[in-house]
């Protein structure tokens, strides 16, 4: 009788505790999801800086240019434009613009992509 009732106590722990995500197929869908643990569905872009649906993540670049997952948490940061000071060093950056992250809650870095399955 115990042992029926720890069982079912831990079922009743687990279903509550892990939520679950959203999964995002469209970059449309993004703005509502910030903040959010969220799994990305895309292709992965064939760039310096991996993107999923113009989401920077931490991806392998065997699987550029291949549907992909990753999970975890949305972020948006937004960079506003500077004056131009022709004296002032030269800065690599995107520039301006609204640019979004998904990070792994649990290590703080971005998130890792790995193949999607069909």
């Amino acid at each position: 009788m115990r042992r029926a009732a720890l069982m079912l106590l831990l079922s009743a722990v687990a279903c509550t505790s892990a939520a679950p995500e959203r999964v995002v197929e469209q970059r449309e869908q993004l703005d509502a999801v910030v903040g959010q643990r969220i799994t990305l569905i895309g292709v992965q872009s064939r760039t310096k800086q991996p993107m999923v649906l113009g989401v920077d993540v931490d991806g392998d670049y065997a699987l550029s240019d291949r549907r992909v997952r990753a999970t975890g948490v949305l972020e948006r940061r937004t960079v506003a434009p500077e004056p131009f000071d022709p004296d002032a060093p030269a800065r690599t950056s995107r520039g301006p613009g609204t640019f979004y992250s998904l990070i792994d809650p649990q290590s703080g870095d971005l998130a890792r992509t790995e193949l999607a399955r069909p």
